[in-house]
């Protein structure tokens, strides 16, 4: 979701919270898994569902169910779910031109046998790596966890440039209505901001319907091996994750985007994305645990929690400083840095409401698995968005509380 995001005028203020008793473990939790996956982006209780990772440590998934399981990215920047149908046309992720479906790498197809299509919309969206699906937009039982509703889902008709991992069918959504991609119309062409549908995600779905407690949920992913379990995504509150600090809060800002995420300052901000005011970056040599020796850089603009986007995305400036303070030195190509597998990284944190969440060394350094090949976690924004991504949300029990309109962070320390 590499999209320009400004602060809107908001009371940010600091609050340091104890977990509430209501909070402490809940109802609805699922273990993610890791995924092999080019996108840049089970424990079994009622509700609890597990985080798989995706290969390469691209992106994690959970099982959704739609007759069939499905594996689907779990994705925060976006609102969408969405599945490869079987007669889906793949346009080759190299050359844009049409391929064959194994071409996209889509896992197990959505046969749509109970799939109710709404007729005379489509679906469509664009992904910050220049991806691309379309489809059709409909209604099916969603069982996720043991929990089953009625939802609006798209069956995807059309891939462009998608790189996928063989086994992940396609992609789960969890942020706010204003971000959904559903369309009057049957032709794509004629698709526009003024034809665009707001429809309830799952998740706003699941709570509507009275299936959760709170309209709350919480990630606590990890880093680990391909295909194996990586963290919790709980519905409805925390994930059974200990943490031995207090919760900070911060409010999710409001923003005003289009479709073509231009500002429009004639209309009121409203939730879009999970985005927050970070206070600071901080980083420093050697990975330095003296604060003297840390840089503090403001924070000036707005970041997205993003599961859907693997590293993060930050000022060139702060990109270019953390690479220089690698040992030995990171290499600054345009965007991204690479670095020496083996290199020792500088501490590197982000300060929200004065709550420094430090990354793990591991987390510094992503390796791209087809090249063998080192680059550092932070890239340079090319738009001036922020994006705290997989890299930061390993270090973190992240907790999206939709209805007050705010997120929460603890420190997650884990092998």
């Amino acid at each position: 979701m590499l999209y320009q995001l400004t602060l809107s005028t908001v009371n940010i203020q600091a609050r340091v919270v104890e977990t509430r008793a209501s909070e402490i473990v809940a109802e609805h939790v699922f273990p993610l898994t890791r995924r092999a996956s080019g996108q840049a982006s089970r424990l079994g209780s009622l509700g609890i569902a597990p985080l798989s990772i995706l290969g390469g440590g691209v992106g994690f998934s959970c099982p959704i169910t739609l007759g069939t399981t499905f594996d689907l990215i779990v994705d925060t920047g976006s609102s969408d779910t969405w599945v490869a149908s079987t007669t889906f046309a793949c346009r080759d992720p190299r050359t844009g031109e049409p391929a064959d479906q194994s071409a996209c790498a889509f896992g197990p197809l959505y046969d749509r046998q109970d799939f109710q299509e709404i007729p005379d919309q489509n679906f469509q969206i664009s992904y910050g790596d220049g991806s691309s699906v379309s489809g059709v937009m409909g209604y099916a039982q969603v069982t996720l966890g043991g929990i089953q509703v009625n939802s609006e889902i798209a069956a995807v008709n059309q891939a462009r440039l998608w790189r996928g991992d063989h086994q992940s069918s396609g992609l789960f959504g969890l942020s706010y209505s204003g971000l959904t991609s559903a369309f009057n119309g049957t032709d794509l062409m004629q698709d526009s901001g003024r034809t665009r549908i707001n429809y309830d995600p799952i998740f706003a779905t699941m709570y509507k319907a009275g299936k959760l407690k709170d309209n709350v949920f919480s990630l606590a992913i990890e880093r680990g091996h391909v295909n194996q379990q990586a963290g919790v995504l709980a519905l409805g509150g925390l994930p059974h994750v200990h943490t031995t600090k207090p919760y900070v809060t911060t409010p999710i800002v409001k923003t005003n985007y289009t479709l073509e995420r231009v500002m429009d300052k004639n209309v009121d901000p409203t939730y879009q994305f999970y985005s927050i005011q970070p206070d600071a970056y901080i980083y420093g040599l050697g990975n330095s645990t003296s604060n003297s020796t840390l840089t503090t850089e403001p924070a000036q603009t707005l970041a997205i929690v993003d599961s859907g986007t693997t590293l993060n995305y930050l000022p060139a400036q702060i990109a270019r400083a953390v690479a220089a303070a690698f040992d030995p030195p990171g290499i600054f190509l345009f965007r991204e840095s690479v670095v020496l597998c083996d290199a020792v990284a500088p501490k590197f944190g982000i300060k929200i409401q004065d709550q420094v969440f430090y990354l793990n060394p591991k987390d510094m350094i992503f390796k791209d698995e087809s090249t063998g090949r080192c680059y550092m976690s932070i890239v340079a924004t090319h738009r001036g968005l922020n994006i705290l991504g997989d890299a930061f949300m390993k270090n973190v029990i992240a907790v999206f509380d939709v209805g007050k309109g705010e997120m929460r962070f603890a420190e997650h320390i884990y092998k």
